[in-house]
């Protein structure tokens, strides 16, 4: 037979009514627990607002996601998800015209992503390669991987150069290029990643390189200006148009 013990021990039973359960019985009742009282709704999330303190995070709204927050009572708080979508503006209204040989746009702050169309470009010297610097760097940050087309030949390009080229000319100075650059990551301490597209109007004339290229700016300052450079030559015409998003 099982040997009757001497040493008091609480039970317990459950009252419906009040949703509790209710010690009986003799011996130390300690035991916590948390009534299913506590919680009024769907999507209630237990939570604390300090030790020992249990309390409840109602659900947010659609669409909203859990974040820390230790000005909040439970440390918790319900936030917006971010928008995906870019708002672009024109940051230098009408466009700049090129000029010398170099044009700078400054004024960038706090920009995520830059957008650079250039268009109607001449130089007053043929044959030249012309691009995009960022922040004056005339240093070889700038890492480019894709290809150039020159007179018909595809040529692979991986390089790195002291600017992002967007086109060269034909041999001669009639006629024009076009180009336009995407970067994002700009006011990030990381690499800024950069897409690259340019070309020249080498109908009737010798010569000229295209170029589409994908790669990134090795550096960790952000972006406040960007320029429009020749290696030196002068523009004779052309727009540059900057556009920013957050």
């Amino acid at each position: 037979m099982p040997t009757v013990g001497s040493t008091s021990k609480p039970a317990y039973v459950y009252d419906a009514g009040t949703d509790t359960w209710i010690p009986i019985g003799p011996g130390e009742h300690s035991h916590a627990y948390i009534p299913n009282t506590l919680v009024d709704a769907k999507g209630d999330i237990l939570t604390a607002t300090a030790s020992d303190t249990p309390a409840i995070l109602s659900a947010g709204t659609n669409g909203q996601y859990l974040s820390a927050n230790s000005s909040t009572a439970t440390g918790l708080q319900w936030v917006a998800a971010p928008t995906a979508s870019s708002n672009w503006s024109l940051l230098n209204s009408g466009g700049t015209s090129l000029s010398g040989t170099l044009t700078t746009i400054s004024g960038i702050s706090a920009k995520d992503k830059i957008m650079i169309l250039v268009g109607g470009v001449r130089l007053s010297t043929a044959g030249i390669a012309w691009g995009i610097r960022i922040n004056g760097d005339s240093t070889s940050k700038y890492n480019m991987f894709g290809y150039s087309d020159v007179g018909g030949d595809f040529l692979q390009n991986n390089s790195t150069d002291t600017k992002i080229f967007l086109a060269q000319f034909p041999q001669s100075t009639n006629p024009t290029c076009s180009g336009a650059v995407t970067l994002t990551g700009c006011n990030s301490a990381g690499v800024k990643a950069f897409q690259s597209v340019g070309s020249r109007d080498s109908q009737g004339h010798a010569g000229g390189q295209a170029y589409i290229n994908q790669g990134f700016y090795n550096s960790s300052n952000t972006v406040t200006d960007i320029s429009v450079y020749a290696d030196g030559f002068t523009f004779i015409a052309g727009t540059v148009y900057v556009y920013t998003s957050a």
